[in-house]
């Protein structure tokens, strides 16, 4: 049950950092320079949230690396929507 609450956290990654995109708070470039601080805390995470075996920790680590990967991926998007709204390329007509 422990790594079933562990991973359902872990998923929500890539929504949070969509919205903290959103308000401003985080860069795709800030992520991306920081990428090797985000391997040590998904390996931190890992090692706290899985059970005490390897294979537990790896089988968590993997997916949450892939997930902060599409983070970088949605934050970009989300950057580039915004602007396009500032330059007025978005059509908001319904």
């Amino acid at each position: 049950m422990h790594i079933v609450f562990a991973f359902g956290v872990c998923f929500q990654l890539p929504v949070l950092m969509t919205l903290l995109a959103r308000v401003g708070f985080v860069t795709s470039a800030g992520l991306r320079s920081r990428r090797r601080y985000a391997i040590l805390g998904c390996f931190i995470a890992a090692a706290v949230l899985a059970p005490p075996d390897v294979i537990s920790m790896i089988g968590l680590v993997i997916p949450l690396l892939m997930l902060f990967e599409i983070s970088i991926l949605l934050v970009r998007l989300v950057e580039r929507g915004k602007r396009r709204g500032e330059t007025g390329l978005v059509d908001t007509t319904i």
